[in-house]
């Protein structure tokens, strides 16, 4: 579930049954008038799509190609098919994260084998599909995000023995690495601005986001410490934010055994909008978006 860069759209992966075999789709979802537009069909399992940074295109995840996972790109405005940018012939998985500005650069995952997965660039400003190792080690490094300026690698790896956050500049992203959480982080996004990431923390009975303020160059990064932006009461599976209209997009599972509506299924997906968000989160660090 993503929003899209001007906040009038949600992306979401559907699924759907076709001849009695499940499939993922991608779908389009106006927030004005809740009208859903199908931008996949049946081709394959269509998963983990990111958004470009002007909202023209959709990168994703599918294995419509016998024998080979992928990623490919599709325009969002148009009923052009869908082109392969990324081909991946191991059992391991394979799915894009994050673009920068102007659409230079893609950032994706690659399983190397059943318990490691290293972070991969590809590069969007030619055709030769050049892509570039950012974090290969032997552990995991999995969830991250590029800044939108191209200047920072933000993600998580278990290289402590439990998932942690970290920064590295774009540039040496494997020799110049700046721890950034100590209690544990995952899922993560940075501002439109670039200058603050938030990431999540899971915890016992709530999960909370956290956020930090990055500035400085190369050679002299400043990292605020942490902070504590809320706390979500529930264990929530997905989230997404609205920059342009201050909003937190969260789903979860709700336990509906004591709804009011008992027609409804003992567990469902429910999509929630938190508004206000970067409201509240000005008034802990003000910064201009």
């Amino acid at each position: 579930m993503l929003i899209s860069p001007d906040g009038t759209h949600v992306l979401i992966v559907k699924n759907t049954v076709l001849r009695g075999e499940k499939q993922e789709d991608l779908w389009l979802y106006d927030l004005k008038n809740l009208v859903p537009m199908r931008l996949t069909r049946f081709e394959g399992n269509d998963q983990t799509p990111v958004w470009s940074r002007d909202g023209e295109w959709i990168y994703f995840r599918s294995d419509r190609t016998p024998g080979q996972k992928g990623i490919w790109k599709k325009s969002a405005r148009s009923a052009e098919r869908p082109a392969e940018l990324v081909k991946d012939f191991t059992p391991y998985n394979v799915y894009p994260v994050s673009v920068t500005n102007g659409d230079e650069l893609l950032s994706f995952v690659r399983g190397i084998n059943t318990t490691q997965y290293d972070i991969y660039a590809l590069d969007l400003t030619t055709s030769s599909a050049e892509e570039r190792v950012l974090k290969g080690t032997p552990y995991n490094e999995l969830w991250h995000e590029i800044s939108p300026d191209g200047k920072w690698l933000a993600y998580s790896s278990d290289i402590s023995g439990e998932f942690n956050i970290y920064i590295a500049p774009m540039s040496v992203p494997d020799t110049d690495v700046r721890p950034v959480s100590g209690s544990g982080g995952r899922e993560l996004f940075w501002s439109a601005s670039g200058d603050r990431f938030f990431y999540r923390v899971p915890g016992l009975a709530a999960d909370s986001i956290m956020f930090v303020e990055v500035s400085g160059s190369d050679a002299d990064i400043t990292i605020s410490t942490p902070e504590k932006l809320l706390d979500v009461p529930f264990t929530f599976s997905k989230w997404t934010p609205d920059v342009q209209n201050d909003r937190l997009l969260v789903v979860y599972n709700q336990d509906t055994e004591d709804s009011e509506d008992k027609a409804v299924e003992q567990e469902q997906n429910v999509v929630r909008l938190v508004s206000n968000f970067f409201t509240e989160l000005n008034k802990k660090a003000p910064t201009h978006y």
